[in-house]
This record gives structure tokens, sequence and C-alpha cells, in this order.
């Protein structure tokens, strides 16, 4: 169970290769191959929202891009931010 939320057990067939390539990758890292399926599921689920939303923020720019006046403005405040710092 992953932060006390109920499971449900699932059968997967994966090639005999695979398989041989988890075990090895299971000690020191993980506890059980179900341990390592589960890192491996959820890794998955947070690259492909993760590319999603990259996605759509390149849609976002695309659709809407900075004007000159909103560039000037991120020049600006970068500029403020270096000079807050104490170097």
């Amino acid at each position: 169970m992953i932060d006390g939320l109920h499971s449900t057990q699932i059968a997967v067939r994966i090639p005999d290769e695979l398989l041989a390539a988890l075990d090895d990758a299971i000690p020191g890292r993980f506890a059980t191959r179900a341990d390592a399926v589960r890192v491996a599921v959820a890794q998955l689920l947070l690259s492909e929202g993760q590319s999603e939303r990259e996605a759509r923020h390149r849609q976002a720019w695309i659709d809407q891009p900075a004007t000159t006046q909103d560039e000037l403005r991120a020049i600006d405040d970068s500029r403020a931010l270096i000079a807050e710092e104490p170097w």
C-alpha cells in the first residue's frame, strides 16, 4: 500500500529478459519485485504528467507569445532580484 490507500493486486506477464533485468536492479534498491514495479509505474505516470504540462506550457507560449513589455518587465525583475543578493 502507498500512503495508506487501498491497493489492488494485478498480474503482469513480462519477457524473461526483462524479469532478469528487474531482478538485477532490485538488490539494495527495493525490497521486492512489487516495490520496484510500483516505483516504476509511479515514475511513468509522473513523467507523462510532466510531459503533458510542458506541452500545454509550450502551446500557451505559441498561442500567446510574450510581448516586448513582458520581456522588459522580466529583465527588470531579474535585475532587482540580483541587486538584492548579498554578494
